[in-house]
C-alpha cells in the first residue's frame, strides 16, 4: 500500500526539469524577438562610434548613396580624424519614431564643443533608412551642425 501512494503522489507532479525547460524556452523566445535591429539601436552604436572616432564602424553604420565602402571610409577618416580631432560631444538618446518600415528618426539631446565650456541641450534627430534589412543613419540628411566636416 506504502507503494501505490508514492506513485500516485509521482504522477500528479509536474518535473523540475520540464517547468526549467519551459522558462528556458520562452526565455530565448524574448530575447530574439526583442534583439532584433531598432532604428535606436543603431542610432546608439553610430553615434557611440562617433564619439569614440572609430572610422570603421561609423563607415558601417552609414548611407551615402552609391558611394563605394572605401569612399565612404575615405569621407569618414578626413571627417573624424582630421577636421574633428579635437572635437567633443556628449549625447543622450531620448526615442525613436518610424515614418515608414523603411524610414525612422533617432531623437537625441546633443552638448556640441564641450571644451568651450558653454555648451548647453540641443535637440537633434538622426535620420535613419532600412537598406538591406539594416538600419543605417542617412549621411545626407544629417544635420551639418552635428558634428564638423560631416561628409
Amino acid at each position: 500500500m506504502n507503494r501505490e501512494k508514492r506513485i500516485k503522489k509521482r504522477t500528479g507532479r509536474v518535473s523540475i526539469g520540464l517547468i526549467f525547460g519551459l522558462m528556458l524556452l520562452i526565455m530565448v523566445t524574448i530575447v530574439v524577438v526583442f534583439s532584433q535591429d531598432s532604428p535606436k539601436a543603431a542610432g546608439t552604436r553610430f553615434m557611440d562610434a562617433l564619439a569614440r572616432h572609430d572610422v570603421k564602424a561609423v563607415t558601417a553604420l552609414s548611407f551615402m548613396g552609391k558611394k563605394s565602402p572605401a569612399e565612404k571610409e575615405k569621407e569618414w577618416e578626413q571627417t573624424i580624424n582630421v577636421i574633428g580631432k579635437h572635437y567633443g560631444f556628449y549625447w543622450r538618446v531620448t526615442g525613436d519614431a518610424r515614418s515608414s518600415d523603411t524610414e525612422a528618426a533617432v531623437k537625441m539631446i546633443v552638448q556640441r564643443n564641450i571644451q568651450s565650456g558653454s555648451t548647453y541641450d540641443e535637440k537633434f534627430e538622426l535620420p535613419m533608412l532600412k537598406v538591406d534589412g539594416k538600419w543605417l543613419v542617412d549621411v545626407n540628411a544629417l544635420d551639418r551642425r552635428l558634428f564638423p566636416g560631416l561628409p
